[in-house]
């Protein structure tokens, strides 16, 4: 037979198993998407660093590139799912402000990479206080690289960037959909 005590502990033990399960799940679904972007990223620093004076070509190419490969990603994994319109509506307002901040320094030198890495690398951030600590330290590594790179290595960048801003993404997305 078993006693009150031992019920309620066992209750706490699957909630926290159920918790632990959602969170992982989580991670392995989220993984692909943090890969991909790596990729974008690192082909879109690279050919800046090879072709600067194309930079808003390439980033506008890049970004469509990796908007429609999350968008069939989301309707991949989401087709038995119902969605929640605010987190869409929650990106339309982070990308618009995005834009908005970008027009105003648009014209400082560098800039506009620094600031688009810190605001996509905060939301990241953001979302761990939802979906687990591994976001967290996944956007405070790619800003602070972010950072001592634009302050230290500027005429680099772009390369460095390629290489730990998107190989940062791309293992901290394997990182991410491996977690156990």
């Amino acid at each position: 037979m078993i006693t009150k005590q031992q019920a309620q502990e066992a209750l706490i033990q699957i909630e926290l198993t159920q918790q632990r399960s959602a969170e992982l799940i989580g991670y392995w679904r989220s993984g692909i998407y943090v890969q991909v972007w790596g990729v974008v990223w690192i082909i879109a620093y690279l050919s800046c660093f090879f072709m600067p004076v194309n930079s808003g070509s390439i980033w506008l190419i890049c970004d469509a590139i990796g908007g429609i490969a999350t968008v069939i990603l989301s309707i991949r994994d989401r087709k038995n799912e119902k969605q929640d319109k605010r987190i869409t509506w929650a990106i339309v307002i982070i990308a618009a402000f995005g834009i908005l901040v970008s027009t105003l320094i648009s014209n400082r030198p560098g800039a506009l990479p620094v600031f688009w890495t810190f605001l996509i690398m905060a939301c990241y951030m953001l979302s761990g206080l939802w979906f687990g600590i591994r976001w967290i330290i996944l956007g405070a590594t790619v800003i602070a690289l972010c950072m001592v790179t634009y302050l230290n290595f500027m005429p680099w960048f772009n390369l460095i960037m390629a290489i730990a801003g998107g190989g940062g993404l791309l293992l901290g997305g394997t990182w991410i959909a491996r977690a156990k």
